[in-house]
């Protein structure tokens, strides 16, 4: 689609060209076009959460995904307690106007990280028991992706409208993760942390749905004395999330929140929830306005490129003359397709 709306396949290899789709976004047959092809790779999606997990999605739901290694400063455990927030909401008011929400996780952790390894055994226990409450009617769905590489990180992440990016601020070195969904059109909720305070820069913060404390917040927080339970006390959600864990056997995981709180959850919960609030109503209430967000992080992400960064440390350390393939960024990208296996992506 890109190379007939820019009239040429010069952009695979360079990538800021996506810059000219600027010229594009008012064209309701491109926005259009776009928004059916981020659909069908929802489908594929799903298809891929089905075969691995048994998890049936509705691609009308927004998709909202979290992949990267299981660390306690990603956060994966917060995007837990959120969804047993979301659940325990549902429960209480199953009638509300909402969109549906599918939250898939995906992930490894290290061999030895207890901790780690009970976040992915809560997941897994959670979902089996919101996909199966004949209460929640298919509005909410969890799903843990296992044995997550790159083939799937392929399927996953074109298919996500959410990107989550939640590390605590000040703990992320980078990441790229974030760059790879936001060239996919996925709109990021994150902090300002690591390579998401960029893509802000580049897409424009209104078209990424920043949360919680800078790093300069919580470093006060924490040097006068931070007590996340002054933070549980003041939010019945985290409070009766906390509690809901401790229902299912997972105290120890909850007490990590309740006594020390590390990477200070209870700080940044409550933000967390609104902004994810404001996304999903977003997505359900003004769908246009969503695709158009979604387009401009597609064009953000082209500012992100290994080549744009090879070639700045070329340019200002090693001044070498650039060697261009003869036989065309076509056949490079066709080559390397022919490389993968059938779950490639399609051409299209």
């Amino acid at each position: 689609m890109i190379t007939r709306t820019l009239g040429s396949d010069d952009w695979i290899t360079d990538l800021e060209q996506l810059d000219r789709l600027k010229d594009h976004t008012d064209n309701p047959d491109f926005v259009d076009h776009f928004a059916s092809i981020k659909r069908g790779n929802k489908e594929r999606l799903a298809d891929l959460v089905a075969r691995d997990t048994g998890v049936e999605l509705d691609t009308d739901a927004l998709f909202d995904i979290q992949v990267k290694r299981i660390h306690e400063y990603k956060r994966q455990l917060m995007n837990i307690l959120h969804t047993v927030a979301l659940y325990q909401e549902i429960k209480n008011n199953p009638d509300g106007d909402r969109p549906k929400v599918a939250k898939i996780i995906a992930g490894k952790a290290a061999p030895e990280y207890d901790t780690a390894k009970d976040i992915i055994a809560l997941t897994n226990r959670l979902a089996k028991r919101i996909n199966n409450d004949p209460d929640i009617g298919g509005q909410l769905k969890l799903a843990f992706i296992p044995d997550y590489n790159v083939q799937k990180a392929e399927i996953i992440i074109p298919g996500a409208n959410i990107s989550e990016q939640i590390s605590t601020a000040g703990t992320e070195a980078s990441g790229t993760s974030n760059m790879k969904f936001a060239l996919d059109g996925a709109i990021t909720l994150g902090t300002r942390d690591g390579a998401n305070v960029e893509i802000g820069e580049v897409a424009g913060e209104d078209n990424i749905f920043f949360f919680g404390k800078s790093k300069e917040e919580l470093d006060q927080i924490r040097s006068n004395g931070y007590n996340p339970q002054e933070y549980i006390d003041k939010n019945p959600k985290l409070r009766d999330a906390l509690a809901f864990l401790d229902g299912m056997g997972f105290e120890h995981l909850a007490n990590t929140v309740r006594h020390g709180d590390r990477y200070m959850i209870a700080a940044d919960f409550e933000d967390y929830c609104e902004k994810h609030r404001a996304a999903s109503d977003l997505y359900h209430r003004q769908i246009e306005l969503w695709r158009q967000k979604t387009i401009a992080n597609t064009i953000a992400g082209g500012h992100f490129s290994s080549d744009k960064t090879v070639a700045g440390y070329n340019r200002e350390n090693w001044h070498t003359e650039p060697i261009v393939p003869q036989i065309g960024a076509r056949k490079i990208y066709e080559a390397s397709v022919e490389m993968h296996d059938e779950h490639s992506p399609s051409l299209d």
